[in-house]
């Protein structure tokens, strides 16, 4: 091998340990700074409401700055602060457009919505909820990379940062929930304004990185097992759940399970039979944003749209035992451990290509990962001479 040869393949190595270096840091750095921060506090209207404004001003800035356009949804709605305590609260839902290349034509454009919300409910450690939003950043961080690289999106995907969905709506006496005021106000009057636009589905986020495979980690609501007579209870909370029905969600479920790449965590169908007992568990997981789409009302008719929820099951899964103490309040370094962020990161790319592999594109050509597989390449033509 000749010297400038020699030099060269150095350069090439060089470039290929940064970028690598660079990669991980970005993919490891970033998620965890945000769930450190911005969406680790509580963030509700009654307690916590200065992390609530500043978590939706952070979210709306950080979207602008990907180069997206975003809608600010004002809305007012009845929070229960207490089973006897209402108020009227503003919320705001952000929605960011990814545009497919037929948005602003008549041609057929299939939407799909990705969703997560930015609150908290007025008990819930933030960063369970909060692991949903950061992978909603992720994933858009994820494709405005793509489309830096040339990549055209055949269809428009909406990423719906969504406010006031607190557990306080499910009491039955509060108003609309941001999911309720999104799809009345937003997405029915999209959908309708031109026939060519077609729903694809929604893929909800709720907590996303919790994993813990320890026995007896993962627990299960009262009736788990009438609700989700397939889910094997193996009390292990080593898997990330997909609640859907069996058959106006299968294209959504299948996508998902195309691409989950192997590794810690498992990806668990809580498939609902075709028709569900009135239980706890049912209950639980019909509260997250997902239930509605399942029961959208449009004109009067209540009818029905594809959608899933991703969940680590919350509040059934287990946190690091010192955490469990009431007296202790364990900060990010307890909570986003390792392994708890590779199965994160592992979510976040198997969402992100599912995304992809529903546009019809490549799934897995980062802008980072097209040099170094280029670099990759190169070095070995280098090691071969």
């Amino acid at each position: 091998m000749g010297v400038p040869r020699m030099q060269t393949c150095r350069l090439l190595t060089i470039l290929w340990c940064l970028l690598m270096l660079t990669e991980a840091q970005v993919t490891d750095s970033l998620p965890k700074r945000l769930m450190s921060t911005a969406f680790f506090p509580l963030r509700h209207p009654q307690v916590g409401r200065t992390d609530w404004l500043a978590a939706r001003d952070f979210s709306e800035r950080y979207l602008r700055a990907l180069g997206l356009n975003v809608t600010r949804q004002v809305f007012s709605t009845t929070v229960l602060f207490d089973q006897d305590i209402a108020q009227l609260v503003e919320g705001v839902n952000l929605l960011a457009v990814v545009p497919g290349r037929h948005w602003d034509s008549d041609a057929e454009d299939d939407i799909l919505v990705v969703g997560a919300h930015y609150d908290t409910d007025v008990t819930n450690m933030g960063v369970r909820p909060g692991s949903g939003m950061v992978a909603l950043l992720e994933l858009g961080r994820h494709i405005q990379e793509r489309r830096t690289t040339g990549l055209q999106l055949d269809h428009t995907v909406i990423l719906a940062a969504l406010d006031l969905m607190t557990s306080e709506h499910s009491w039955g006496k509060a108003g609309d929930s941001g999911a309720e005021v999104f799809l009345r106000g937003y997405l029915n009057p999209l959908l309708t304004s031109r026939p060519s636009r077609r729903f694809r589905g929604a893929i909800m986020l709720d907590s996303v990185f919790n994993f813990n495979a320890s026995v007896g980690s993962q627990v299960y609501p009262g009736g788990f097992a009438e609700t989700f007579p397939d889910v094997e209870q193996t009390g292990r909370g080593d898997f990330l759940g997909v609640v859907s029905r069996p058959a106006s969600d299968a294209a959504l479920l299948e996508a998902l399970k195309a691409v989950w790449p192997a590794g810690a965590g498992r990806l668990q169908p809580l498939s609902l039979p075709q028709q569900p007992p009135d239980t706890e568990a049912l209950f639980q997981f019909l509260s997250q944003g997902h239930d509605a789409f399942w029961n959208r009302a449009a004109g009067g008719v209540v009818s029905s749209l594809p959608a899933v929820l991703l969940t680590d099951t919350g509040r059934y899964r287990q946190l690091p035992r010192r955490c469990l103490s009431v007296d202790t309040i364990c900060g990010p370094r307890e909570m986003l451990t390792p392994e708890r962020m590779r199965f994160f990161n592992q979510t976040v790319k198997a969402l992100t290509d599912a995304v992809l592999t529903m546009q019809g594109s490549s799934s897995s050509s980062a802008v980072m990962g097209s040099w170094l597989l280029l670099l990759t390449g190169l070095l070995a033509s280098c090691v071969s001479h």
